[in-house]
C-alpha cells in the first residue's frame, strides 16, 4: 500500500514539473523574434547611406543643367525587373539591360570616347533618384533593396561607374522641337548618317603649332534630323572648338523606331592632319 502511495506521488510530482517546465518553454518560445525579410522605403538620406557603402557616387545636378546626349539612365519599372534604359525606352530584363550596356560601350571604345580630361572610356550609369522617380518608386512598392540588388547584380558583370544623381534627370530641350518623351537611342559613329557632313574649319592658332589628330564629338539628333546638342569630348583643345561647330551644322535623315520618331545619340569623329 505504501509502495503503491509513493509511486502515486512520483507520477503525481513528474506530471505537475513537465506541465510547469512546458508552459514556461511555451511562454519562452513566444517571446522568441522569428526574423523576417524587411524592406526600405526610398528616400534620399537612405539611398545616399546606402549606397555609398557599395561604391556608387551620389550626384545632384540642377534643373537648369543642359542635357548630356552620352548619359546613361535606369530607372525601376517595379520592384527589382524589368527596368528602363534612358527612361523612355523599351523595358527591359537584366540580361537585356547588360546586353545593351556592353554594346554601347564597344561603340564607345572604338570611338574613344573617355569621360571629359581623363583617358578612361566612358561607362557611367546614372540610376534615376529624382523627386518625381523616388515618389513613384514608393507608390509602386520599390524600395532600397531593389537599388542594391541592382547595384550587386551591375557589379558582378564588371560594370561598375555607378552613380545616383538626385534631380532632374532629363530637362526638356527648350526651343529645339526635341521632347524628352521621345525614346532616345545609340547610334554609335555617325558621320556616315549625315546628309551634309560638312568639314571643320582648320583654326590659326592651331596650325601655328600644328596641331592635329582625332576629335570626338558627342551629339544629340533630334526627330527632325537636327544636331540639338554638340559636345567636344576628346582631342587637341585647339580644334575642339571648330569640330563642335562642324558637328552643330550637320543634317541627318529623321530616325524611326517602330515607326516611330525617335532621337539619337553619337559621335561624330573629324580627324584633323597635320598641318605644313
Amino acid at each position: 500500500m505504501n509502495m503503491n502511495r509513493l509511486a502515486y506521488n512520483i507520477a503525481t510530482t513528474t506530471v505537475i514539473f513537465l506541465a510547469c517546465f512546458g508552459c514556461k518553454y511555451i511562454q519562452s518560445n513566444k517571446n522568441i523574434e522569428i526574423p523576417i525579410e524587411t524592406s526600405t522605403k526610398i528616400t534620399k538620406e537612405v539611398l545616399q547611406e546606402r549606397l555609398n557603402t557599395k561604391g556608387v557616387k551620389i550626384i545632384e545636378i540642377s534643373p537648369s543643367e543642359k542635357p548630356n546626349p552620352l548619359r546613361l539612365v535606369i530607372k525601376f519599372v517595379s520592384q527589382g525587373y524589368p527596368l528602363k534604359l534612358n527612361l523612355n525606352g523599351d523595358n527591359m530584363d537584366f540580361d537585356q539591360l547588360v546586353e545593351k550596356l556592353k554594346s554601347v560601350f564597344s561603340n564607345r571604345e572604338k570611338a574613344q570616347v573617355y569621360i571629359e580630361e581623363t583617358t578612361e572610356i566612358d561607362k557611367r550609369i546614372n540610376l534615376a533618384a529624382g523627386d518625381d522617380d523616388i515618389s513613384y518608386y514608393n507608390k509602386e512598392n520599390i524600395k532600397i533593396e531593389d537599388f542594391e540588388n541592382l547595384v550587386n547584380d551591375l557589379h558582378k558583370e564588371g560594370i561598375d561607374q555607378l552613380y545616383v544623381r538626385f534631380g532632374d534627370i532629363v530637362p526638356k530641350i527648350s526651343g529645339t522641337g526635341a521632347s524628352s518623351t521621345l525614346p532616345t537611342i545609340d547610334g554609335g559613329v555617325v558621320n556616315g548618317k549625315a546628309t551634309n557632313l560638312i568639314q571643320p574649319l582648320y583654326p590659326p592658332a592651331a596650325k601655328v603649332v600644328h596641331a592635329s589628330g582625332i576629335v570626338n564629338v558627342q551629339v544629340l539628333i533630334d526627330e527632325q534630323g537636327n544636331v540639338v546638342l554638340a559636345q567636344a569630348i576628346s582631342g587637341n583643345p585647339l580644334l575642339r572648338a571648330s569640330a563642335q561647330n562642324a558637328a552643330h551644322a550637320l543634317k541627318f535623315e529623321p530616325t524611326k523606331l517602330s515607326g516611330k520618331p525617335v532621337r539619337v545619340t553619337g559621335i561624330v569623329r573629324y580627324n584633323f592632319p597635320v598641318s605644313e
